[in-house]
Formats: C-alpha cells, structure tokens, sequence
C-alpha cells in the first residue's frame, strides 16, 4: 500500500486540537523532565503513539477515511 502523506505541522495541529489531549501531553513531559531531566519526543514518536489518523490531514482533504499509523508519511 502506497502510504499517505501528511504534513507534520497538519499532523501536529489536529494531535494537539483537544485541550484535554494538549494538557495530558504537558503534563507528560513535566514528568518526565522531573524523572530524567531532558524530554526526547519527536513528531514521528507521536505519530507511533497514535491509533489513527483521520484522512482530512492529509494532502487529500476530502479524504474522510481514517488510516493507522504505520500507513503515514509525514513529509515538511
């Protein structure tokens, strides 16, 4: 299967569009800042955490599938 492509920045604003999610990935990293003292995250790590991805974030926004992670290209 040919992978779909998103744009990180398409990717990162529909990941962060709930205030809830938003929240709980701060506080995430509070947590982790205190127990390691650095964060190491990247937009792909978020991408492999995800269960899904809604096709209207992708270059194809009449697209109203939802894809797995491991189907995503994320491209600039």
């Amino acid at each position: 299967m040919k992978k779909i492509k998103v744009k990180k920045i398409d990717f990162l604003n529909w990941y962060f569009s709930d205030h809830d999610d938003l929240l709980m990935f701060a506080k995430n990293m509070l947590s982790e800042l205190e127990s390691n003292g650095f964060i190491k995250e990247s937009v792909q790590s978020l991408l492999n955490r995800c269960g899904y991805v809604p096709g209207y974030v992708s270059e194809n926004a009449d697209d109203d599938e939802e894809y797995d992670s491991g189907d995503i290209e994320l491209i600039d």
